[in-house]
């Protein structure tokens, strides 16, 4: 059809008929805000991205949220089809503030999210109580320091994604899946050395000595230009202090691997509130897990909170 649309439109537009309209009318739909929930009476809980900026990895958990609170979930401008110019981290999450500002104009605002996602949550928390409005929580799910490091090589992210991360996170679809667990396969068969090698001398090795699918392969190096851009964004990010409590979960492998890192309730006032626990898995899982995700639905418990104005410098009509 010759229409670009955002990955967000399929929640935007979840039947064949809303979709051909939304098409038909040239909405390309480049919306930050993605309602995984609609409807309830209590608070919206508001998740957003980790690097990469797709937010398809909080589906499960969304649904396992209490019917009474809406879910919105904050994807990145990339993903949104949002082009919002050179920025640095404080102006993104002020952009990703007024947004929630707008659709949630009163009550305490509950954010979360996970790896980047959580330190972006964090850093909104402080803009908006420094606007006087109340946070409820943040929660932070294994979110680590970005550490000055090599940045990786587009075949070392190919090699990471295939063995360490779910498609279902990235994006939801048939051929992608299909085409991640052939790329798997092969890995499991001769290792991930060929594919790196193979990688390295053939840009187009995936496309013509694995047959992978052409889309999937431009998803990869969409997702590993916009990851990379994200982790360089979040260099020598330091949280301050806020007053809402603090729920911190890792994973157990990163408390092995990263152990003593980051003290996260060294940055709430509410250390009384505020929780902290390792749960099963991997950094790359650990929001996937059934029980970690039932874990963490029951710990993350809305209260009720006085509404107060923004000063955030929110233009309307952005």
């Amino acid at each position: 059809f010759q229409c670009a649309l955002p990955v967000s439109q399929i929640f935007l537009s979840p039947t064949i008929a809303t979709l051909a309209a939304t098409i038909e009318s040239h909405n390309s739909a480049a919306r930050l805000v993605v309602p995984l929930r609609q409807g309830g009476h209590a608070a919206p809980i508001w998740l957003i991205h980790p690097a990469g900026g797709t937010v398809f990895c909080y589906r499960t958990m969304a649904s396992r949220i209490d019917e009474a609170h809406p879910v919105y979930a904050i994807q990145s401008p990339e993903i949104a089809g949002l082009d919002l110019g050179p920025c640095d981290v404080d102006m993104l999450c002020r952009r990703y503030a007024c947004e929630i500002v707008r659709l949630q104009t009163d009550g305490p605002v509950y954010l979360a999210g996970w790896s980047l996602g959580g330190a972006l949550s964090f850093r909104i928390a402080e803009m908006l109580e420094r606007e006087g409005r109340q946070v409820g929580w943040v929660g932070l799910f294994d979110t680590m320091p970005v550490r000055d490091e090599r940045p990786q090589d587009f075949e070392e992210f190919v090699a990471w994604a295939l063995t360490r991360v779910q498609v279902e996170t990235l994006a939801p679809g048939e051929a992608l899946a299909e085409s991640h667990a052939r790329t798997a396969q092969y890995i499991e068969e001769y290792g991930i050395a060929p594919l790196v090698q193979g990688l390295s001398d053939n840009p187009d090795y995936l496309t013509e000595a694995l047959a992978l699918d052409a889309h999937y392969v431009a998803f990869l190096r969409s997702q590993y230009a916009i990851q990379q851009a994200h982790i360089a964004l979040m260099t020598g990010f330091v949280p301050g202090r806020i007053n809402a409590p603090l729920h911190v979960f890792q994973a157990e492998e990163s408390v092995r691997l990263h152990a003593g890192q980051m003290n996260w309730l060294a940055h709430t006032k509410d250390t009384r509130n505020s929780t902290q626990q390792s749960l099963p898995g991997r950094h790359e899982n650990l929001i996937l897990l059934e029980e970690n995700i039932n874990a963490i639905v029951r710990v993350l418990g809305v209260g009720s909170g006085r509404a107060v104005g923004s000063r955030l410098g929110c233009n309307p009509s952005d």
